[in-house]
C-alpha cells in the first residue's frame, strides 16, 4: 500500500512539473495486471552545433519513465547514432562517457541496443 501511495505521489509531482515545463506526459495502466506506469518526454531539440552528414538533421529528446518496480531514463534521436569507442556486448553496446549536469562533469555509462535510436542511462 505504501508503495502505491509513494508511486502515486511521485507520479502526480512528475506529471505536474513536466506539464508545466512543456514536456509531454502520459500515464498508462496494464488492464491485465492493473499496474500503472508514468512517462514524460522533453521537447525535441537540435544540437548546439550542426553535425555533418548523415547527422546534419538529427534532433533529440530526453525520456523518463517509472512504475512500481523500476525507473528509466533515455535519450532518443531521430536518427540512430553510430558511436565510436564503445564496448560491444551481446546485442548492445556499452558507452562510457562524461556528461555535464548543471556545472558538474560526471562519468556515466550508457547502453545502446544495436541499431537503436535510444541511449539508456
Amino acid at each position: 500500500m505504501n508503495k502505491i501511495l509513494i508511486l502515486t505521489g511521485i507520479t502526480i509531482l512528475f506529471v505536474t512539473s513536466a506539464f508545466a515545463s512543456g514536456w509531454d506526459t502520459s500515464i498508462s495502466k496494464d488492464e491485465m495486471t492493473d499496474k500503472g506506469s508514468a512517462y514524460a518526454s522533453s521537447p525535441i531539440v537540435a544540437p548546439t552545433k550542426t553535425m555533418g552528414f548523415p547527422y546534419s538533421d538529427v534532433k533529440a529528446w530526453l525520456g523518463i519513465g517509472c512504475n512500481n518496480s523500476a525507473k528509466w531514463v533515455y535519450v532518443g534521436f531521430t536518427t540512430a547514432p553510430n558511436l565510436n569507442n564503445t564496448q560491444t556486448e551481446d546485442g548492445y553496446n556499452n558507452i562510457s562517457t562524461k556528461m555535464k549536469f548543471n556545472d558538474e562533469v560526471e562519468s556515466i555509462s550508457l547502453t545502446q541496443d544495436w541499431g537503436s535510436k535510444f541511449l539508456h542511462f
